[in-house]
């Protein structure tokens, strides 16, 4: 019997053997994919059924600035801080002049005796794309007064119109901060005005003071809006838009 064989034999296992004893390359032990040592899976995912879900928080809205708004007229130093910045006093937050779609120009007072009416222009505007209001109707003017126009007796304004239909003004006081606010309030509008004359831009609205009684006989001395216009808003029917700006006195815009 030749040996060569047996002889061939015995080299290849000494040298299997001597590999084998021989530390790995890449140190420690072979990774899960050597082909001698079982893959490690990993543990299965374990789901509470009973586990409430994990909230989403939603993202901010893009704001929205339109270009084209207006510039809102400075706070005169001696109001900041006061109830000149919170009117409107209601729970309605859509306050931003620039979402409604009516604009008041102060038109030039007429004086007929002792009577002198102040009016204002209600003209029509396309309010911006964004605007939540744009299609607001008109139910009530708010004006932010003094106080102590409330309080007065007998008032020095005798009534209100608006194209011409008689109504007349409620006053209103409110109190936060350690001030005191007074409101007039012109209500009921749409049913003295039509949709129609809204959207021609021919509705005026006033108010005439008895300038012989003694107070706020001008509306100077009625707005508490500082020395430069009249803080107003207008409303919708159910109080969900509150556009407020600040109407210059006749004047002071030319």
């Amino acid at each position: 019997m030749s040996l060569r064989p047996l002889a061939l034999f015995l080299a290849a296992l000494s040298l299997a053997v001597a590999v084998s004893a021989q530390p790995p390359l890449y140190g420690g032990e072979p990774p899960p994919w050597h082909p001698l040592v079982p893959s490690r899976a990993r543990p299965p995912l374990i789901v509470d059924p009973h586990a409430p879900p994990i909230p989403v928080v939603p993202s901010r809205p893009p704001s929205h600035i339109d270009p084209y708004a207006p510039p809102i007229p400075a706070v005169p130093s001696e109001h900041v801080g006061s109830l000149l910045n919170v009117f409107p006093f209601c729970a309605c937050k859509r306050r931003q002049p620039r979402i409604s779609p009516y604009v008041l120009y102060a038109v030039e007072p007429v004086q007929a005796g002792n009577i002198v009416s102040f009016c204002w222009s209600i003209s029509t505007r396309v309010p911006p794309r964004d605007s939540t209001c744009a299609g607001m109707d008109l139910s009530k003017i708010q004006m932010l007064i003094k106080p102590e126009c409330v309080a007065e007796s007998p008032k020095a304004i005798v009534k209100a119109s608006i194209n011409g239909i008689t109504f007349y003004p409620t006053y209103t006081t409110f109190k936060a901060y350690g001030e005191e606010a007074g409101v007039l309030s012109l209500s009921k509008l749409k049913s003295r005005v039509s949709a129609s004359q809204l959207d021609s831009g021919d509705v005026d609205v006033c108010l005439y003071f008895d300038t012989s009684r003694k107070g706020c006989n001008t509306l100077e001395k009625l707005c508490d809006g500082g020395d430069y216009g009249c803080k107003m808003t207008f409303f919708n029917t159910r109080n969900t838009c509150c556009p407020t700006t600040d109407v210059v006195f006749y004047g002071q815009d030319q």
